[in-house]
């Protein structure tokens, strides 16, 4: 059956029974204004749905007020089951609208203000449906893919807040979300999958865990660019360009899932990958290409580790002064901590084997010119 077959179908049954509670209405029938308020709600609870993955969110919003309107009225006087299950279907409802909505804020319209909040509200109800369809007895299977759908938009509402701090510079709690991202949205996809395996989700859900992997890698990316800039910040134009050569893997890492769910993601999405790496080769020749104008030196993280590894090394070879007679052959000893720097300084990124080796060359020219002047 084609969507807008099934569309019009439950659009007739929904009318079907609007026109039947007018009756009740008028003739002061209770029971049967009950039964045509509740025969309303699984058609217009699908009915929202259908409109918000077609992007009709003024529809689908309408729909969702009518939904309200009617779980208010019939929870007046339902018994609590009844009532429970009423706000459970509103709820999950809800939780679509607000989770497609969300999404298409953030990926279609780059808005990094309004998407988290739809996202976050998205995933307090789906929560909170989980929560009832437990007491209600619901298969634990159907209450399982809900809460992997609060995971999945968890992952997806902490990938747009690092977004905007990448934005707003705050390169530090953009990591620490983008981190938290990536492990939310992996934990989703190992949630979700089994149960889309088994054909235990709907059609639309069955593709999240193929679209949680996906985006756990672009949130991974997203992590590289906050390390890029974080770098341009410092000045370690070095370091950018290796950061900025992990965001292009890991970009390409995201398109490999998206591959089978042509048509059922927003394209938006693969447009957006494709673009970011074209931009990051940009990016990174760019920052290589500065890297190799700056000196080799460092004096920050690489610098306490050229010392450590250093001072290390030297300690070590005093230790073997017991082994080696290094007051004999000073030469022996110089050459030592020679290569403990070298060591050290290559290590921490501080410089290459290439300079090293040069360094080494030079120092065994003077040696040798000294030792021969010495013995003239």
């Amino acid at each position: 059956m084609s969507l807008n077959r099934e569309e019009m179908e439950l659009r007739q049954v929904l009318q079907r029974y609007q026109q039947q509670a007018q009756i009740a209405q008028q003739q002061g029938n209770a029971q049967g204004l009950r039964e045509a308020m509740l025969g309303q709600i699984e058609p217009c609870a699908r009915l929202a749905q259908l409109r918000v993955h077609d992007y009709d969110f003024i529809g689908a919003n309408a729909y969702l007020e009518h939904l309200r309107q009617m779980v208010d009225w019939l929870g007046i006087e339902a018994p609590t089951p009844e009532k429970n299950g009423l706000q459970a279907r509103l709820l999950h409802t809800e939780a679509i609208v607000l989770d497609v909505q969300g999404s298409y804020d953030l990926f279609d319209k780059m808005d990094f203000v309004d998407a988290p909040v739809e996202l976050e509200q998205a995933e307090k109800r789906y929560e909170q449906t989980a929560e009832l369809a437990s007491k209600l007895g619901v298969d634990r299977a159907a209450v399982q893919g809900v809460q992997g759908q609060a995971l999945r938009v968890r992952g997806i509402r902490l990938l747009g807040q690092g977004k905007y701090n990448i934005e707003a510079a705050d390169t530090r709690q953009a990591q620490a979300q983008l981190k938290e991202s990536k492990k939310t949205l992996e934990q989703a996809a190992r949630q979700l999958r089994p149960l889309a395996q088994t054909g235990q989700l709907d059609a639309q859900s069955a593709m999240y865990p193929d679209y949680c992997s996906s985006l756990a890698f672009y949130a991974q990316a997203s992590f590289f660019r906050a390390q890029a800039d974080e770098s341009i910040f410092k000045g370690d134009y070095l370091r950018c360009a290796r950061s900025l050569s992990q965001q292009i893997e890991a970009l390409q890492q995201a398109k490999g899932p998206l591959l089978g769910l042509s048509g059922r993601v927003p394209d938006s999405l693969a447009h957006r990958l494709a673009q970011e790496i074209e931009l990051c080769h940009k990016r990174q020749k760019h920052f290589a290409a500065e890297a190799e104008k700056q000196p080799r030196r460092s004096f920050t993280l690489g610098t306490i580790t050229f010392v450590v590894l250093a001072l290390g090394s030297i300690l070590t070879q005093l230790w073997g002064f017991s082994y080696f007679n290094f007051k004999a052959e000073p030469f022996l000893y110089i050459v030592a901590v020679a290569v403990a720097f070298a060591i050290g300084g290559v290590g921490a990124g501080l410089a290459t084997w290439g300079e090293a080796t040069a360094f080494f060359r030079q120092m065994a020219k003077g040696v040798s010119k000294n030792k021969g002047e010495t013995e003239r």
